[in-house]
């Protein structure tokens, strides 16, 4: 509430915290504070908006792309801090890898890879420009391994299906247009050396078998 006074109207957003709440009880919340000036003398301050958003519908939405068994998503401050993670004693304090968290802080949006406590891990850093924060994103190389894989047998899959219906294309190309053409002039050569009982079998009623009859 004082950081927001001191904002004189610029939005200020708390670290999550436990609220005991009579209508849904214990749970942790981050909330946002905004001062209201007076329209006709803005020095004034004439209320305030404290908006509270339970912290689970955060961590729902930040594990459900990527669950805890491959990675984790959590959401850092301009400064450094940490404002939301699924490790809560984290919260609060700056992130511990300080390599990282330069490479987040300095590098608003970026991907680079990162190696921690024997893991190797790829980072997706997105910054957003209406809070200032970075949601950081760190999935494990075998998750992505095991995707590629996945999307690698699919398009062998594909490629041998349209390898297949090619095939059939082709034979069907050869039946249907190439083989009667070659009837055709071999009966038309017959005809050219005199032998008038050449005849040609009309198997269709496009214009080579218009031309056959």
């Amino acid at each position: 509430s004082d950081l927001a006074k001191a904002n004189r109207g610029g939005i200020v957003w708390t670290d999550s915290y436990s609220l005991e709440s009579g209508w849904t009880g214990s749970k942790r919340v981050i909330s946002m504070f905004r001062v209201i000036n007076s329209f006709e003398k803005p020095s004034n301050q004439v209320g305030q908006v404290i908006v509270r958003l339970n912290e689970t519908e955060f961590t729902d939405l930040l594990t459900t792309p990527v669950p805890k068994d491959q990675g984790s998503i959590f959401i850092v401050r301009p400064d450094g801090s940490v404002l939301l993670h699924p490790d809560e004693k984290l919260v609060g304090h700056p992130y511990p890898d300080s390599s990282m968290l330069q490479e987040i802080v300095n590098k608003r949006s970026s991907v680079f890879a990162l190696q921690e406590e024997g893991t190797s891990y790829v980072v997706f850093n997105q910054h957003m420009k209406s809070t200032g924060w970075n949601i950081v994103a760190m999935v494990k190389d075998e998750t992505i391994v095991e995707k590629t894989k996945a999307i690698k047998a699919s398009l062998q899959i594909l490629i041998l299906v349209i390898l297949i219906l090619g095939l059939l294309a082709l034979i069907g190309f050869e039946l249907a247009i190439i083989r009667p053409i070659l009837e055709l002039k071999k009966e038309t050569h017959r005809l050219k050396h005199g032998d008038f009982s050449a005849q040609v079998e009309v198997r269709s009623r496009d214009e080579i078998g218009e031309l056959g009859r």
